[in-house]
């Protein structure tokens, strides 16, 4: 009775871990794009997916966060990435043939479409 008792319990800590997760992610996503940075739109959230693999394997330093709401974004979803990194992310996705539907440019308060 009492193993049964913390199977539950665990379960349930580890479902709250989860869920506080999730916010810290949405809210990291959302203070994260810093003036400079580049947000690639996807058009599918299968898309987008699919070229945050590709370059996580490459070890390639790209945040995965909720499309800034600013932007028009079917999947709501979003890539993230610096400047500096623009050229590595950006041949990867075009070698891969994922590339993203609109990339922009966090300058001030806003985006400008590249």
């Amino acid at each position: 009775m009492l193993v049964s008792l913390i199977f539950v319990f665990a379960g349930k800590i580890t479902k709250v871990l989860n869920t506080i997760k999730s916010i810290s992610y949405l809210l990291h996503g959302f203070m994260m794009v810093n003036d400079g940075d580049y947000v690639a739109i996807f058009n599918s959230i299968h898309r987008v997916m699919q070229a945050e693999k590709l370059l996580k394997e490459r070890r390639l330093p790209i945040l995965l966060i909720p499309a800034p709401r600013t932007l028009k974004s079917d999947c709501g979803l979003a890539l993230r990435y610096a400047a500096s990194d623009r050229p590595q992310v950006e041949g990867v996705l075009a070698e891969e043939g994922v590339m993203p539907e609109e990339i922009y440019l966090k300058k001030g308060e806003g985006y400008v479409r590249i």
